[in-house]
C-alpha cells in the first residue's frame, strides 16, 4: 500500500507530464530561469567577495544559459 505522499507525488508527475500545455510550461520555465538568474546575479558576488565579482557574474550567466537550455530541451521533449 502506498502512502499519501507517494500518491500525491505520482499524481503531480502525471499531471505535469501529460496535462500541461507546452506553451505554459515554456513560460513557467522562462520565469523560473529568470528568477534563478537574478538570485545568482545578486548572491554570487556577495558570496565570492569583491575581488571575484567578475568571475561571479560569468558563473551566473553560464548557469543561466545551462538552466534555460535544459528547460528548452525539456519543453522540446514534451512537444515531440
Amino acid at each position: 500500500m502506498t502512502s499519501l505522499y507517494e500518491r500525491i507525488g505520482i499524481y503531480l508527475v502525471t499531471a505535469f507530464k501529460y496535462c500541461m500545455d507546452p506553451r505554459l510550461l515554456d513560460v513557467l520555465s522562462a520565469i523560473g530561469s529568470f528568477i534563478a538568474f537574478l538570485l545568482l546575479l545578486i548572491g554570487l558576488p556577495y558570496l565570492m567577495g569583491p575581488g571575484l565579482a567578475g568571475v561571479a557574474y560569468l558563473v551566473a550567466i553560464s548557469a543561466f544559459i545551462l538552466v534555460i537550455s535544459a528547460a528548452g530541451y525539456m519543453v522540446n521533449e514534451k512537444i515531440t
